[in-house]
């Protein structure tokens, strides 16, 4: 059955009705988002450049890996030993980390929180080289 129309500007209900309008607090939003990411994404092997590393007091690292499009947020609990000695996080160091994806509901965003890193290109065999020349001195 056609509808009566007013005018040619009428164009009827173009948006729900409040009692069909599904309305999501921001914390329930962000639920959902982190439910499915992390199930969907889970665990990933991710490679780009180290950025703006910083040892948090109680040990563990934060920094970010970017290439020339896109970057993300590390997070790591296990870097402080690596962090002391001077190793694999520093700015401009080329990493490949298996990491978990991981929502942080406070900010909605997204993180990695790294589990293993591997250095790539240059710095690793420099990183190699001046462990050798080490053992060899000692």
């Amino acid at each position: 059955m056609p509808r009566n129309v007013k005018t040619q500007w009428d164009f009827g209900e173009l948006f729900p009705t409040e009692a069909t309008r599904k309305v999501l607090s921001v914390r329930d939003l962000t639920s959902q988002i982190k439910r499915l990411l992390e199930k969907q994404v889970g665990q990933v092997w991710v490679t780009g450049e180290l950025t703006k590393p910083a040892c948090a007091e109680l040990g563990h690292v934060y920094s970010r890996s970017k290439d020339a499009e896109a970057q993300v947020e590390l997070y790591s609990f296990f870097a402080v030993k690596r962090w002391r000695a001077g190793r694999c996080w520093r700015t401009g160091a080329k990493l490949s980390c298996r990491a978990i994806l991981n929502v942080y509901r406070t900010r909605g965003q997204y993180q990695l929180v790294v589990r293993a890193v591997e250095l790539q290109g240059n710095r690793r065999v420099a990183n190699w080289l001046r462990e050798t020349q080490t053992k060899t001195q000692s």
